[in-house]
């Protein structure tokens, strides 16, 4: 049996990441050569790939996940290749599909739906944005299955997309642990990281401000690690220099995962104050690392913490701020969530995904 992943989307942030993360723990299983793999993706994208299960073949595709453009081209390269299964790793699912051919869709949170006004750039359209919530709609009714990271995004679309429900496997992400692995910090210049999209969804506002409101956070450089094409990072840049801490923060931009890696070594603390989340892969990359862990107190963000972050109620900057000087200074607590995050993080270790994706693409085959 053939098994087509659309990859279209490795290395754009978390849902790169996860695409990313899949394909490698489905090459670590058992059992994964008896099927014959496909992935649809941008030529210019391959080198974000790992492993990939033996005799993997790659197809290029021209169109992007958000291009009506898809519809047709990818349900062209099925016709042609064949393919029993496809599992389409983001919501926009091609129109069109071979009538023999299965439909499994990874759903990572129910932004466009819940908080469309968190949509930034081109998104921000209300023509694009009636799109998506369309395309939303109609991969869940069309689905075989949904895959989703957290149960807390399974309630979330039970609630948002009622075709959803009954059709849901929680299947949460994978990290290369052999890469994110707990090491001595290089050099003595700690730094406090944010991981993510510079976006207000993201609470990256609430950070730079928590951040400024205590001289104690200043010994350590603000580093915010990841794309900062967006408005919302202009208005970042504008606030950090309203409030005159531009000598005290970097942003990096988007970086390759060896330089983030080092960011993580030198993290005195990982922070991650979304408004709106349906995973957090900081988090977890964060716990695999030995490094103590900020994050906002979302359903889905607990979930995946289980115990091992100090979480506070998204947006309030006093509390951001409070728990950002403890996780610094308060040895005892550093100490504490160190050791939790250590034995949780094995819990999203690639072996793990592999195995129950693959689990879950026999369900849905009948083999």
């Amino acid at each position: 049996m053939q098994i087509a992943i659309d990859a279209r989307k490795l290395g754009d942030t978390g849902v790169g990441r996860s695409a990313s993360g899949l394909v490698a723990g489905l090459a670590t299983t058992p059992g994964a050569h008896d099927f014959a793999w496909r992935l649809l993706g941008h030529r210019e994208r391959w080198q974000h790939l790992g492993t990939t299960p033996p005799g993997t073949r790659l197809t290029h595709i021209h169109s992007g996940v958000y291009s009506p453009w898809q519809h047709a081209e990818v349900a062209l390269r099925l016709f042609q290749r064949g393919a029993d299964l496809l599992h389409a790793t983001h919501f926009t699912t091609p129109l069109i599909l071979p009538q023999h051919t299965r439909l499994i869709v990874t759903i990572h949170d129910a932004a466009f739906l819940e908080r469309p006004d968190f949509a930034t750039g081109s998104h921000l359209s209300a023509m694009r944005l009636g799109a998506y919530r369309v395309l939303m709609h109609l991969a869940a009714w069309r689905a075989d299955t949904i895959i989703v990271g957290t149960r807390a995004t399974e309630a979330d679309l039970a609630r948002l997309l009622p075709s959803s429900r009954g059709k849901v496997r929680v299947l949460p992400n994978g990290i290369d642990l052999a890469r994110f692995q707990p090491s001595v910090m290089s050099g003595t210049d700690a730094v406090i990281l944010f991981v993510g999209t510079l976006s207000r969804r993201k609470g990256i506002d609430t950070l730079v401000q928590a951040y400024a409101s205590r001289p104690a956070l200043r010994r350590h450089r603000l580093v915010l690690v990841g794309p900062d094409h967006t408005g919302d990072a202009l208005a970042l840049r504008q606030l950090v220099a309203r409030l005159g801490i531009e000598d005290s923060v970097v942003m990096t931009g988007t970086i390759p995962d060896d330089a983030l890696v080092e960011w993580y070594r030198r993290a005195r603390v990982v922070t991650l104050p979304s408004l709106l989340e349906g995973f957090g892969y900081p988090v977890v990359e964060a716990m695999a690392m030995g490094v103590p862990c900020v994050a906002s107190d979302l359903p889905p963000i607990r979930e995946v913490a289980s115990g091992a972050a100090l979480l506070v109620p998204p947006g309030d900057v006093t509390a951001l701020g409070e728990a950002l000087e403890r996780a610094c200074f308060e040895n005892p607590l550093r100490t504490d969530l160190i050791a939790r995050g250590l034995a949780r993080a094995p819990d999203f270790s690639l072996e793990r995904i592999g195995t129950q994706a693959l689990a879950t693409y026999r369900e849905v085959l009948g083999s």
